[in-house]
């Protein structure tokens, strides 16, 4: 999938996918399991389509160059942001994190989300065999 090749997307399902267990992204390793897929990609920006399994759990981390916009599909999250406080995300609602701050994410039952990414993420371009 490229940015030229690949201006729609029909379904979820027919991008590029990488499964989480134990993975390490941006230098923090995922605890549970979980899958990404990602959606579609510009020369700026990035959409991925997320699945984890209850006990999913990104420890603490940040990311010096990128924020991220978010929206729970189904199931339920807990995350923190910066100094704000602990969040029970469900489905229908958003979470954003500026570039350079501190956050957390945590399924704490079976949860699917749809997360945008910018500027462009290469680290998740090469997870995806993108690169």
């Amino acid at each position: 999938m490229t940015q030229s090749d690949t201006y729609f997307v029909k379904s979820i399902g027919d991008g590029a996918k990488v499964t989480f267990g134990g993975a390490e992204i941006a230098g923090h390793t995922i605890k549970g399991r979980g899958s990404g897929e990602l959606l579609v990609h510009g020369a700026g920006t990035l959409l991925v389509h997320l699945k984890a399994e209850a006990g999913f759990d990104q420890d603490g981390h940040m990311h010096p160059d990128h924020e991220s916009i978010g929206y729970v599909v189904s199931g339920k999250f807990e995350m923190k942001v910066g100094d704000g406080p602990v969040q029970i995300l469900e489905a229908g609602d958003t979470w954003y994190h500026p570039a350079n701050t501190w956050h957390t994410c945590k399924a704490l039952e079976d949860a699917v989300a749809l997360e945008f990414h910018a500027p462009l993420r290469p680290d998740l371009l090469k997870l995806f065999g993108q690169a």
